[in-house]
């Protein structure tokens, strides 16, 4: 069996948000990848609830705090017909040039890109 291992200095980003118990069982994991390759530069990115299991954590090298209510409350004024206009008229040229370079052989496959675009 072939082995892969992370370069030394990897930088790693964890995101685990705001499920506490998932929060609390990653930890194990960050302890074996310092374990493993010491040199490793681990983030976490977390909700605040769940960010007071992490605070004095020596596995973590930087921790992010992410309150998502501040985007929600954002989010919350925006014309979503606006937005997914904006993203049919983004997706479709794209989706064109990967019909054209032969990129999507595949009938199913093409067929749900198409629905997935055209329900936008």
């Amino acid at each position: 069996m072939n082995e892969q291992k992370l370069p030394h200095g990897a930088r790693i980003l964890i995101v685990r948000l705001s499920a506490i118990g998932d929060v609390l069982h990653s930890t194990a994991v960050v302890h074996n990848l310092k374990r493993l390759v010491p040199d490793c530069h681990v983030t976490w990115l977390v909700s605040p609830p769940a960010s007071i299991l992490l605070e004095n954590n020596p596995d973590i090298d930087r921790l992010l705090v992410w309150d998502r209510r501040t985007f929600d409350k954002a989010a919350a004024h925006l014309d979503l017909r606006t937005v997914r206009q904006t993203l049919k008229e983004a997706a479709a040229p794209l989706f064109v040039s990967y019909i054209i370079s032969g990129a999507l052989s595949s009938r199913s496959l093409l067929r749900r890109l198409f629905l997935l675009i055209t329900r936008l």
